[in-house]
């Protein structure tokens, strides 16, 4: 275990993870013996983002969903960032369940994962590489609390105080993960709030099917492969991608594929699309994940399933015979263009980071503004952290409600629909249960 004291107050212990640019501790505040998250980036890194991601951490403070950031600073050879520790990612919990999760789960996720990409679209900004990774489960008393994370290629989409959306663009670079990213993004157009929602539904159907139609594509070079899945992307209908699967998840597709460039996302309609599936497979809002026992606790290892998921693979995209041949990559962007003419005369905003053909935008004038040591100020609650302290050990003024205050709906507002049998499912659905949790009546 290591000695080291980051900002007088954090203690580094063991090693949790690392990535391309930085690597991730577990320490532990030594005023009080809170669990924390430290993230070190060398300070000669080819391409530093944790300054910037701090300064995002900042401005999100705002959301339940965020992790608090408690500290930013520049030590003599790392940029360190401390932040709340939270649990595991769902990739390391899709991996656990053995790569595969329940309708069920996947339902409870999809409303906490739009309420998250939400509230970063409502600060101005796109996260840019949505992925499993990305989200990760609370500890403790938080630990059916979904957080977003990583916003090191976070983008900013339009002027912050005015609101007008960044110009149309086409030939950049992809930014994210191409797994996940939108066949628009694929296609070298600037990303907007659009993407970030294609990209969630491509993370739920992985996380239902085990897999995606594009993935484990050979190719030559990068280049070549992104183009390969594009086109598997562009030349498969939602109807045959979630096959065997609640027709929410069709619709779902149908209107984040059809949104323009600068439109806002339905994210109402989104919630609403997936509480009514939940509803209709006449499932219980119990917080009862595949990942935890019957106690609440994390399994250690797979376990079988209760009942049998049948999932039928869609059929190969040139076959298709709701969508087509496969279309050519001229096909594509003549599409794209005849979107582009819409953008020729619309008022733009660009940033000096634009301007200089910077892809990280700043939220100060520059990075001698900032401080070099500085705190996130996001609440007069002392104790508002997740380290997995039991519920006698947290206030409970600081437990994150999920319930807003200001309900009032009832159950009764929920309207019967007839039973529906999903696709090759072999047991009898169970009756609906109207037990439903408040927040569902909100949008």
């Amino acid at each position: 275990m290591s000695n080291r004291i980051v900002g007088n107050y954090y203690h580094l212990q063991k090693q949790i993870g690392s990535g391309s640019f930085a690597t991730l501790y577990e320490g532990e505040d030594i005023r009080d013996g809170t669990k924390i998250a430290i993230k070190l980036e060398p300070l000669n890194s080819s391409y530093p983002q944790l300054n910037f991601e701090s300064k995002l951490y900042t401005l999100f403070s705002g959301s339940f969903q965020v992790p608090r950031m408690h500290l930013f600073t520049k030590e003599s050879r790392e940029n360190a960032m401390v932040i709340d520790l939270l649990g595991p990612s769902l990739e390391d919990l899709f991996n656990l369940c053995g790569q595969q999760l329940t309708i069920k789960t996947v339902l409870m996720l999809t409303d906490q994962m739009i309420n998250a990409v939400q509230f970063i679209h409502e600060k101005s900004f796109i996260h840019n590489d949505i992925k499993p990774d990305n989200f990760l489960m609370g500890l403790g008393s938080n630990k059916n609390q979904v957080y977003i994370i990583d916003f090191g290629l976070s983008k900013k989409y339009r002027d912050p105080t005015s609101h007008k959306h960044l110009p149309y663009e086409e030939g950049r670079s992809l930014t994210g993960t191409p797994r996940y990213a939108s066949i628009n993004a694929l296609n070298g157009i600037r990303q907007s709030r659009r993407d970030d929602m294609e990209s969630l539904g491509y993370v739920w159907l992985y996380l239902l099917r085990g897999s995606l139609p594009w993935m484990g594509i050979n190719a030559r070079n990068t280049d070549q492969k992104y183009s390969m899945i594009m086109e598997a992307k562009a030349g498969i209908s939602p109807e045959d991608l979630c096959a065997g699967y609640p027709k929410e998840f069709v619709e779902y597709f149908k209107d984040v594929r059809n949104l323009k460039y600068d439109e806002e996302p339905h994210y109402a309609k989104y919630r609403q699309l997936f509480r009514d599936a939940f509803i209709r497979y006449g499932y219980k809002f119990d917080y009862n994940y595949d990942w935890l026992d019957s106690r609440g606790r994390l399994i250690m290892q797979k376990t079988p399933r209760k009942f049998p998921i049948f999932v039928r693979d869609p059929p190969s995209p040139k076959k298709s015979e709701n969508h087509g041949p496969v279309p050519t990559k001229l096909q594509m962007y003549k599409k794209i263009s005849e979107e582009a003419k819409r953008y020729e005369e619309i008022p733009t905003y660009v940033s000096e980071d634009e301007e200089k053909g910077s892809e990280t935008p700043t939220l100060m004038s520059s990075d001698s503004d900032a401080p070099e040591t500085y705190e996130a100020v996001v609440s007069d609650s002392k104790n508002k952290t997740f380290d997995g302290s039991s519920d006698s050990e947290t206030s409970s003024d600081n437990i994150v409600k999920v319930i807003p205050a200001n309900f009032s709906g009832s159950t009764d507002e929920w309207k019967k629909e007839p039973k529906y049998t999903p696709r090759r499912q072999p047991f009898k659905m169970p009756k609906v249960d109207q037990t439903i949790p408040r927040w569902m009546f909100t949008n």
